[in-house]
């Protein structure tokens, strides 16, 4: 077992004992939603905590599943390393959001968009350095029609997304500040989806022409 699949079950560990130890001493009631301003509007009973690592044990499962039915399994074999870091990210993601439903049970006033777009900003930092670091395949990256066409095509743009995505991430990071939950998350993620699909389509164009 390598260190990054001691950080990926680390951190589901990290994440079930939290949440057992957290249900003892909180409130019979805690949030579990949010409004764009960051405040409470929907609450449960405490034991809906249980639904983060669930849903964490679920979207593990699911990764570790990915690799063995893939048609491209060599892809997963080369690029091992990355792929555990991705699943890291998300697990360390949803360890960073557990945290802050906690505080905000603990505290109705916290603030969760404090929480909630750093925990965010570092996803997408972790998902745009590793996604760029796989070549073809129909399960991880930024699967373009384009893309999956043509492996140079592909190539550039894994680059130019996974770049852009950790600009992106740099933008979310600033929300925590400006919070404008449209103009610094909403707006800038269309955009960012349409452009990693525009990059892609005029690159393929160009590859086109060069035949």
């Amino acid at each position: 077992m390598n260190w990054q699949d001691v950080a990926v079950y680390g951190l589901i560990t990290t994440l079930i004992v939290i949440t057992a130890v957290s249900v003892n001493y909180l409130p019979e009631k805690v949030p579990v939603h949010w409004n764009a301003q960051g405040q409470v509007d929907a609450w449960a009973g405490k034991q809906s905590l249980w639904m983060t690592p669930l849903l964490s044990l679920g979207l593990l499962g699911l990764f570790k599943t990915i690799p063995k039915i893939a048609v491209k399994r060599k892809v997963f074999e080369k690029r091992k390393e990355y792929y555990s870091i991705m699943i890291a990210g998300l697990l360390g993601f949803m360890v960073i959001l557990q945290i802050g439903i906690i505080a905000c049970a603990l505290n109705p006033f916290t603030d969760m968009t404090s929480v909630l777009f750093p925990g965010l900003a570092f996803l997408f930092t972790v998902f745009g350095w590793t996604l760029r670091k796989f070549e073809q395949n129909y399960f991880v990256g930024f699967r373009t029609p384009w893309a999956l066409a043509n492996k140079k095509v592909w190539k550039k743009t894994q680059e130019f997304g996974g770049k852009s995505m950790m600009l992106m991430a740099l933008v979310i990071l600033a929300n925590t500040f400006v919070k404008n939950f449209f103009l610094f998350f909403i707006l800038p993620l269309m955009l960012w989806i349409v452009a990693v699909f525009a990059y892609s389509y005029l690159v393929y164009t160009k590859q086109g022409k060069k035949k």
